[in-house]
């Protein structure tokens, strides 16, 4: 499948930029640092100021509103607006304030479905590391989920017609880098654990899809060699979850081109960050990274770190085809691990991806859906 893919500089006198985004009758509206940005076609941006000192990282449209969360300082955060212009800050009340041994705290992700909204993040401080999931019936009155919930943060929050979907980091056990952790709903408010398997240590979900009634979740996965590749689960039960294996598309260096040196103790290879449905399937978007080996070592004793996009496509959510490298997503080099593509967001007939590259900041990548 061949994709047109052009490069857009959403602020051309700054680096800032959307970091999520909705389509909403005809026009993408997102958020992003302090502000919400506008565009009825992808190329063109307008940013409005939401409020100073905001964090703003998802959004989400119920259908006759707009609801943003992020953090303001160390405390967690929603806004509500009707037209993406005005925005104004909810008073979440007890639900808003931190829990006993955790100091800080923001929402990472918003979904909104038949049973309600729901806004899932992460809070932390003296007392470890823990997600933290607000719901609300309308988005007036909000509460937090019950129980607590055990692991280590929360990544990407799924509605469906059925209930909500939590995917999130569970504290890893001995031996294990990471560990991927499920949690489901069926109204917003009460959740239980569900998938928990050996398989999930060393694997991280990242962001979350549905393909008719398919659950896709995708992120990363550490391998024994010590670099990551691609991780996949499906499910059409929430509470049985498949993981595919990490090789051939799905491998940690699955392009083209001379893959990266294996250098002792240096973290190298590819996740997905950005997953969504199309009208012929799934589209995956994310990064590989390595150590370039035919460039002269830095003053730290090796070289830069080079990091590129890749898109994978799938008719049904278990066969992935990883797509032909596209100079369009060259990200640059970083060692501060600060380049990203995804999330990728369909609408309008438009395919548009958001990231990190070295050169611009916060960039927009967009194409007419094939």
């Amino acid at each position: 499948m061949t994709v047109a893919w052009q490069r857009v500089d959403p602020d051309p006198s700054g680096t800032k930029g959307p970091v999520d985004l909705v389509h909403v009758d005809g026009a993408w509206v997102g958020v992003g640092g302090d502000m919400a940005w506008t565009s009825t076609d992808g190329n063109a941006w307008t940013q409005q100021p939401v409020e100073s000192g905001a964090d703003l990282n998802a959004i989400v449209h119920t259908g006759t509103r707009f609801f943003a969360g992020g953090s303001v300082g160390q405390s967690l955060a929603i806004w509500r607006s009707d037209d993406a212009a005005a925005w104004t800050r909810v008073d979440l009340g007890r639900a808003g304030e931190p829990t006993a041994g955790h100091e800080s705290s923001t929402i990472v992700d918003v979904a909104a479905g038949p049973d309600g909204i729901l806004a899932a993040g992460t809070e932390w401080g003296s007392g470890g590391q823990r997600p933290t999931v607000l719901y609300a019936s309308e988005g007036e009155t909000w509460v937090r989920a019950e129980p607590a919930f055990d692991g280590n943060g929360a990544r990407s929050v799924l509605a469906t017609a059925e209930g909500f979907l939590l995917a999130g980091a569970d504290v890893a056990r001995t031996g294990e880098v990471t560990r991927a952790a499920f949690w489901w709903s069926e109204d917003g408010q009460s959740w239980s654990r569900v998938g928990d398997d050996p398989s999930n240590g060393n694997t991280e979900p990242r962001t979350t899809a549905a393909l008719g009634d398919t659950l896709v979740v995708a992120g990363l996965r550490v391998l024994p060699a010590g670099v990551m590749a691609p991780a996949i689960w499906t499910s059409t039960d929430p509470a049985v979850w498949a993981a595919l294996p990490s090789s051939g598309d799905l491998d940690w260096w699955s392009g083209s081109g001379r893959s990266p040196d294996l250098v002792a103790g240096a973290i190298q290879g590819t996740m997905i960050d950005g997953l969504a449905a199309t009208d012929s399937g799934l589209v995956a978007v994310g990064v590989e990274w390595g150590i370039d080996p035919s460039r002269p070592p830095s003053s730290g004793g090796q070289g830069p770190m080079t990091w590129r996009g890749a898109l994978w496509r799938s008719p049904d959510g278990t066969s992935w085809t990883r797509q032909a490298d596209d100079p369009v997503f060259t990200l640059g080099e970083s060692n501060a691990f600060n380049l990203a593509l995804g999330p990728v967001l369909v609408g309008g007939g438009q395919t548009l991806i958001l990231g990190t590259t070295a050169e611009l900041g916060a960039t927009v990548w967009r194409a007419e859906e094939p």
